[in-house]
């Protein structure tokens, strides 16, 4: 790398740093990352030499009475089990909501349909397109 001459602004050069949004220096000597071409930056990386295997640690007492325990494995009781209840094909739940693109299709026909911002309101008033209305308690108009 080539240094500048002696009469470099440097502090000219700290203000663009900063005008840039430079911070912190992270080494002494600027990196060129571009020199690396394709080349990842965890190319360099060398993973540390694996430490000796070591003594085993003894078992606490606490450990192996937990280990000694047998395993107890918990079901709830048959009575405290909901039965699922029947359905037919044919049950259809009230107020059934539209699917999304039906409800936005929807929604766009009856907005064109309102001629002024009394109909728009009562358009919006009376949508049961979207399940929203069910727990909504004001309507921001």
């Amino acid at each position: 790398m080539q240094h500048p001459g002696p009469d470099f602004d440097y502090i000219q050069l700290l203000a663009w740093f900063q005008a840039m949004g430079v911070d912190a220096a992270l080494n002494e000597t600027p990196i060129n990352w571009l020199e690396r071409g394709s080349k990842p930056p965890s190319d360099d990386y060398t993973w540390p030499a694996r430490l000796p295997d070591r003594e085993p640690v003894p078992e606490t007492p606490v450990e192996a009475a937990s280990r000694a325990a047998p395993q107890l494995i918990l079901k709830p009781a048959p009575e405290m089990r909901r039965p699922v209840p029947a359905r037919t094909e044919n049950t259809v739940r009230p107020q059934t909501p539209l699917g999304a693109s039906e409800a936005e299709t929807e929604a766009r026909k009856i907005a064109r349909a309102a001629t002024d911002l009394a109909g728009l309101e009562r358009a919006l008033r009376d949508f049961s397109g979207c399940t929203l209305k069910a727990t909504a308690t004001n309507l921001c108009f």
